[in-house]
């Protein structure tokens, strides 16, 4: 294992000579940061796959033809996209998507006017989804690199 020099990387930056590009390089490298940014876009998925389930039925090419199916898609894949970046807005909507995906997912549980384990079951396996990605995420935020050094500071 090797032992990296701690004026070079330390927890409040890479020192005198640290520049965006550098932190932006730590911060991707950093484990736990990526796992957070993973879970909550894995929980975020889980949420609106629970709300695109009450909204649409029916298959899935006439779903996707509905504008209400990609008013929701654009806005948490741009999203996605920005957080792979690590950019200030999207690290931002990621803690709070750790409180808000298991709530959405909670409310297409406890909306289903049907209670037959059969028809609960998907809304159950997403709700159950969003709550450990969520948990997971929040977990590794934490402990990351991500929440010590705040998001990356690269312009578009």
């Amino acid at each position: 294992m090797r032992r990296r020099s701690a004026a070079k990387h330390n927890s409040k930056g890479g020192g005198p000579g640290d520049t965006a590009l550098d932190h932006w390089q730590r911060l991707r490298k950093d484990r736990l940061s990526n796992a957070a940014a993973i879970a909550a876009v894995l929980s975020m998925v889980a949420a609106l796959l629970s709300w695109l389930n009450v909204l649409f039925t029916g298959p899935l090419p006439q779903t996707r033809g509905n504008p209400l199916y990609w008013a929701l898609m654009i806005p948490c894949a741009w999203w996605a996209s920005d957080l792979t970046r690590f950019r200030p807005g999207a690290v931002i909507v990621m803690r709070f998507m750790f409180i808000m995906a298991p709530l959405l997912a909670s409310i297409t549980l406890l909306q289903s006017e049907d209670t037959r384990p059969d028809s609960i079951l998907a809304p159950a396996i997403l709700f159950a989804l969003a709550c450990t990605m969520a948990t997971v995420g929040a977990l590794c935020y934490r402990r990351s690199l991500l929440r010590r050094e705040g998001p990356s500071r690269l312009r578009r």
